[in-house]
């Protein structure tokens, strides 16, 4: 899998920051290559996955269809507390084969990766599993 950057068809990101200081986010943003970096392993994790994916079109996801291209699309920030700890979210948009004449945009499988931040250390884990999503 290759991460890429948004492609021209694709819309402005969202960033979405609940109940979260600016610094504290500002603070995790210092640290985004780290959780990109987690993001790509757990990605390559669930598509690696024969539980969770499918080689053919006989299934969703269909290997056969993607690119192996991915990018980011949304992220969330949330605070929770007892002790303090972030939940961040980073849903990326991964990239199929054109299959119809015309084809401009070329989204097919949304993975949501939820990641466990703790402020103490800022060290981060995946928080549970990754959600996904057709596109």
């Amino acid at each position: 899998m290759t991460r890429i950057s948004r492609p021209s068809y694709a819309r402005l990101p969202d960033i979405w920051l609940h109940h979260i200081k600016l610094s504290d986010y500002y603070a995790i943003r210092d640290r985004h290559p780290e959780v990109l970096e987690i993001v790509h392993q757990e990605v390559e994790s669930y598509l690696n996955n024969p539980e969770l994916v499918f080689e053919t079109d006989d299934g969703f996801p269909s290997l056969s269809r993607l690119t192996g291209q991915y990018y980011i699309a949304d992220e969330s920030y949330t605070l929770h507390v007892g002790p303090p700890w972030y939940q961040i979210g980073i849903q990326t948009h991964f990239l199929e084969h054109p299959w119809h004449a015309g084809q401009t945009n070329f989204d097919y499988l949304g993975l949501e990766v939820w990641i466990c931040c703790d402020p103490e250390t800022w060290s981060f884990t995946v928080f549970r599993n990754t959600d996904s999503s057709s596109i």
